[in-house]
C-alpha cells in the first residue's frame, strides 16, 4: 500500500482494510439482491464510524466462535437489528448491518458457526426487510426475527435459546440514544450467559446531561442504573465510568472500552465489551479486545472512504490522508 513512511499504521491498516473488504463484498451482494426486488427494502444511511463499530463486532467474532462453539452450541443476538444494510459515508457504500456480521465470516477467518440467530426490533419495517433480506441470502431457517420492544423482549430470550440447545451467546446491544434501560440489561444477563458488546452514547449523554429536563433526568437515570439519591454524572465520561461500574456490580469484566471517533467534530461513542468474570482473567478475551481497541481507535471514522475508495481501485493516497 506504500506505506513506508507510516510503516507503525501497516499492519493496524491492513487489518482495518481486510475486515472492510469482506464487508464491502457482502453489502455489495445484498444490495445486488435488494435491486432485484419490486420495492427494495429500507436501509440505514449512517457516518463513516459506523463501519468501524461493525468491524470492531466482526474481529470479535472469530476468537468467539473458535473457542466457544467447539465446546456449545452458541448464538448470535442482535437486541436492535436494524434492517440488515447500511449506507455508509459520503458515497453511501452499502455494508451489511449488525445481524447480518455472522454471515460475512470465510473459512479464511478459521471461525466456526453460530447454531442459532436471534434478532429483535421494534419497527414493523425493519422486521420484515431484515427477513427479506435472511431470506434472499437463504439463512433465515436457523434465525428468530422478533418484532419487540428489546426492554420486554429480553424476558423472552431465555426460553427461545434454551429451546434451540443454546449454552452460550454473544450479544450485542446497540440502541438509538437511551432506549436500552439498565435494568432489562440486569435482567438479560442474569438469564442467559453470554458475553456482551455494548454501544455507549458518550458524546449524546454528555449534550443531555447539559442542563436536563425532568424527564430527560429519569431517562439517563433508567439507562445508567441511577437510583434517584444517587448523584448525576457531570459529564459523558463520567457517565461512562458509572454504567461500567453498575456493570462490574452485574458480575461482567468491563475493564476496558472502545472509543469510536467520526474525525469530524466532537462525536464520538464508546463501545464495552463484557464478559463474566472469571479466576483466570479471561485472557484470550483481552488478547482479542486489546488488538481491536488498538485498531479502532488508532483511526478515526472518516478515513473508511478513503479505505473504500482503494479497495474499489481508486487511486487515493492513503498515507498523504494519515499525515
Amino acid at each position: 500500500m506504500g506505506m513506508t513512511a507510516r510503516k507503525r499504521y501497516s499492519n493496524d491498516l491492513e487489518r482495518l482494510e481486510s475486515h472492510l473488504a469482506a464487508l464491502m463484498q457482502k453489502g455489495q451482494e445484498i444490495q445486488k439482491i435488494d435491486r432485484s426486488l419490486p420495492a427494495p427494502p429500507p436501509s440505514y444511511e449512517k457516518g463513516g464510524w459506523t463501519a468501524l463499530k461493525l468491524i470492531l463486532v466482526r474481529y470479535y467474532m472469530p476468537g468467539y466462535l473458535n473457542i466457544q462453539a467447539k465446546r456449545m452450541n452458541v448464538a448470535y443476538v442482535d437486541l436492535f437489528a436494524g434492517p440488515g444494510l447500511n449506507l455508509v459515508g459520503n458515497r453511501k457504500r452499502p455494508l451489511p448491518g449488525s445481524p447480518l456480521l455472522p454471515f460475512t465470516l470465510t473459512q479464511k477467518d478459521n471461525a466456526r458457526e453460530f447454531s442459532f440467530h436471534v434478532y429483535c426490533d421494534k419497527q414493523e419495517k425493519y422486521v420484515s426487510a431484515l427477513e427479506t433480506r435472511l431470506a434472499m441470502l437463504g439463512q433465515e431457517s436457523r434465525c428468530s426475527v422478533n418484532r419487540s420492544d428489546a426492554n420486554i423482549f429480553v424476558d423472552k430470550l431465555a426460553s427461545l435459546l434454551g429451546g434451540e440447545g443454546i449454552k452460550h451467546s454473544l450479544v450485542f446491544i446497540d440502541p438509538e440514544g437511551l432506549d436500552f434501560k439498565f435494568d432489562s440489561l440486569a435482567r438479560l444477563l442474569d438469564t442467559i450467559d453470554c458475553d456482551a458488546i455494548l454501544n455507549f452514547p458518550s458524546a449524546g449523554l454528555h449534550r443531555n446531561l447539559n442542563n436536563p429536563s425532568a424527564k430527560t433526568e429519569v431517562t439517563i437515570r433508567e439507562f445508567l442504573g441511577l437510583k434517584s439519591a444517587d448523584p448525576m454524572p457531570r459529564s459523558g465520561d463520567e457517565a461512562l465510568e458509572t454504567y461500567k461500574t453498575n456493570l462490574g456490580e452485574l458480575g461482567k469484566n468491563v475493564s476496558m472500552d472502545i472509543k469510536v471517533s467520526s474525525g469530524d467534530g466532537p462525536f464520538h461513542y464508546h463501545l464495552i465489551p463484557a464478559v463474566k468474570e472469571t479466576p483466570g482473567g479471561s485472557p484470550w478475551f483481552y488478547r482479542i479486545f486489546q488488538g481491536a481497541k488498538k485498531m479502532v481507535e488508532g483511526f478515526e471514522g472518516k478515513i473508511l472512504d478513503v479505505m473504500a475508495d482503494q479497495i474499489d481501485g481508486e487511486l487515493t493516497k492513503l498515507e498523504d490522508f494519515l499525515q
